[in-house]
């Protein structure tokens, strides 16, 4: 079934674009026997460089999405396969891949790692346009031992002819694995950085709100504009490493179709 995905926020490297509003999750039950679906693009993207951080980065990276009958689908930084075969229902299981996190008093210059996590995905089609989804990883964080769930609600609107509107509230719990590796402060890390201790516990991470625009511009084109909002809660919020609460991810990508 389709779906629009918030960002993951990752936050660290290049792949910020990896759960854009723009990739869609189309199972098999839509797709007739045979028929694959695959898109290439260019994207670029605005975002910080860690979770409360001032400081930004603008990247331009490629872009694909896929999709087979087979149930399987693809973005940047995102790998599942739809189980179902009810058209009104998606789940299975789901890998993330992408540049570790990395905490706000890293060094810079620190060596760059992959890290993936996996879990899985569920959606749920309420009426057309109008979606429920939730996903479930373990492998996040710096520490890459963080679980985290996402709730969201996809609405989406046909503005006019090949021009389409989706907003997507949602919600971030994290474990407290992912919380203390990201925003927690120990005693040895309090004497290196100069800052109060802080513990920071399992519970909701980010208040979410996505806003996708995607123009259809012919059967080959496309061009869909991506901004999301999240605001820290809890104890990520208050952690000393955090500059700023609320912060958005912002992205434009142009693909052509196959």
């Amino acid at each position: 079934m389709n779906s629009r995905q918030i960002p993951s926020f990752l936050l660290a490297g290049a792949l910020a674009l990896a759960c854009s509003q723009a990739s869609a999750q189309i199972g098999h039950t839509l797709l007739p026997e045979g028929f694959d679906k695959v898109e290439l693009g260019l994207a670029v993207v605005d975002a910080p460089r860690h979770e409360g951080s001032t400081d930004r980065q603008v990247l331009v990276m490629p872009s694909v999405r896929g999709n087979w009958s087979n149930g399987v689908f693809a973005s940047l930084g995102r790998v599942g396969v739809d189980l179902s075969d009810d058209p009104t229902i998606g789940f299975g299981p789901l890998l993330h891949y992408g540049v570790r996190e990395r905490r706000a008093d890293e060094p810079t210059d620190s060596k760059t790692s992959l890290a993936v996590s996996g879990g899985a995905y569920a959606v749920y089609m309420l009426t057309p346009g109008f979606d429920l989804r939730s996903d479930v990883l373990y492998g996040g964080g710096p520490d890459r031992r963080g679980l985290t769930v996402s709730a969201h609600a996809d609405y989406g609107l046909h503005l006019a002819s090949h021009h389409r509107l989706t907003i997507s509230p949602g919600v971030i719990w994290a474990s407290s694995n992912y919380m203390e590796s990201t925003f927690g402060i120990d005693s040895l890390q309090s004497q290196a950085d100069g800052l109060p201790t802080h513990s920071a516990r399992a519970g909701v991470k980010d208040l979410v709100l996505g806003v996708a625009w995607e123009w259809e511009i012919n059967n080959r084109i496309s061009l869909a504009t991506n901004a999301t909002a999240l605001r820290l809660l809890g104890d990520a919020a208050s952690s000393p490493l955090v500059k700023q609460r609320t912060n958005g991810v912002y992205s434009t990508t142009l693909s052509y179709r196959f």
